[in-house]
């Protein structure tokens, strides 16, 4: 299900618009509307609904934004990222995953700087774009073994493989 031109163009607005004006801190506590609608998003974005994903998302990204939580902006936008992928909109999910990513390496936040290299060498490798998905998912298995992280290295194993297969095979 493709998403109609104004929705992307409002969420892309919105990420724009919702910009920090001072600045941010990691919160500890999350805000209990914050994660409804993450979790509503996350549901639509399952069940194929990818319009109400993104309005769930964006709604989550503001409040995010207003409270100052620096994690839980990174995790939106990286749920806003995965609908984009799943939508085919590359470019937008990549710009995305580069956002959260930039916030997670300024809070040093090694685990979610892995799952964001992975999540954005898919993206690559959706695209046949082999090359760069092997150096983001070798970044990825730096990274999890530096932090003894054996999940994130065997997804990046994992993701290694698949794309050294698809170069291989030409797929």
């Amino acid at each position: 299900m493709k998403l109609e031109p104004r929705i992307i163009i409002l969420v892309t607005v919105l990420l724009v618009a919702c910009s920090r004006t001072q600045a941010p801190t990691a919160t500890s506590t999350p805000d209990p509307q914050l994660l409804s609608l993450l979790q509503k998003g996350r549901v639509a974005h399952n069940q194929g609904q990818y319009k109400d994903a993104l309005i769930h998302l964006a709604q989550a990204l503001t409040i995010s934004r207003e409270i100052d939580d620096l994690n839980a902006e990174a995790t939106t936008l990286s749920a806003i990222a995965r609908v984009y992928t799943a939508q085919g909109t590359y470019d937008l999910a990549l710009q995305t995953y580069r956002d959260a990513l930039a916030i997670v390496r300024d809070t040093d936040d090694r685990v979610g700087e892995n799952t964001i290299l992975n999540d954005i060498g898919s993206v690559y490798r959706c695209q046949s774009l082999y090359e760069q998905a092997l150096k983001n998912h070798m970044d990825a298995l730096a990274i999890a073994r530096e932090i003894g992280d054996q999940a994130g290295e065997a997804a990046a194993l994992h993701n290694i493989g698949l794309a050294e297969n698809a170069l291989a095979t030409g797929d």
